[in-house]
């Protein structure tokens, strides 16, 4: 079985970035972490500056079962697919 864990057409739609409040033109991306792959709403500049800071927000596992959910899938097809992943 393959998942695409990089499938956000599911993802709530936000009106504010995740990462520094922006309001206005807001895209849902994918980001992984140790603990998974998770999906975040983020401006222009938070996508292209990629501070730590976006990547401390990942350290949030709840963002992660979160994206899970928005897959249709548990944690631990996640964690499947990723091996699967990993071994390609």
């Amino acid at each position: 079985m393959s998942i695409n864990l990089e499938d956000t057409r599911n993802c709530p739609r936000r009106e504010e970035c995740q990462v520094c409040g922006h309001l206005g033109e807001v895209v849902t991306v994918t980001a992984r972490s140790a603990v998974g792959v998770a999906c975040m709403g983020l401006c222009w500049d938070c996508q292209e500056s990629e501070p730590s800071h976006v990547w401390a927000f990942l350290s949030d596992a709840e963002q992660v079962v979160d994206h899970c959910t928005h897959l249709g899938i548990d944690l631990t097809t996640m964690t499947a697919a990723l091996r699967q992943e990993r071994t390609r």
